[in-house]
């Protein structure tokens, strides 16, 4: 099913930091199926999330050995082009806190007595 830009950037905005961080590993696989140790900061609980979601794919990373890599689909390609024009999430506002010593007014302190 095809996901229009607008669609995608509604999922990018509702991802969380790891999982940004997740997608953006996982495109380092260039189009082929990487194994999960390809990369590190990937783990299985997250490529499950992303297979779940749609994102990620599983397929032969080798034929010869039989290994089971990973990559983005479709889906997850156009999530991962869209991070950069989702909105920043508003942050509160950090007040200042008044100084504990309150500011002299040099112009009425008198100069010490030099002795």
């Amino acid at each position: 099913m095809p996901v229009s830009e607008h669609q995608a950037i509604l999922i990018a905005e509702s991802l969380e930091p790891h999982q940004v961080k997740a997608i953006k590993v996982l495109a380092g696989a260039f189009g082929t199926f990487e194994p999960v140790g390809f990369a590190p900061g990937l783990a299985m609980p997250m490529i499950d999330w992303m297979i779940e979601s749609g994102l990620a794919e599983k397929g032969l990373a080798n034929e010869y050995t039989g290994k089971v890599g990973y990559r983005l689909t479709e889906l997850g390609e156009r999530v991962r082009w869209s991070l950069n024009k989702r909105r920043p999430k508003d942050r509160p506002k950090i007040k200042m806190i008044e100084p504990r010593v309150k500011l002299i007014d040099f112009r009425t302190v008198r100069p010490l007595k030099a002795k």
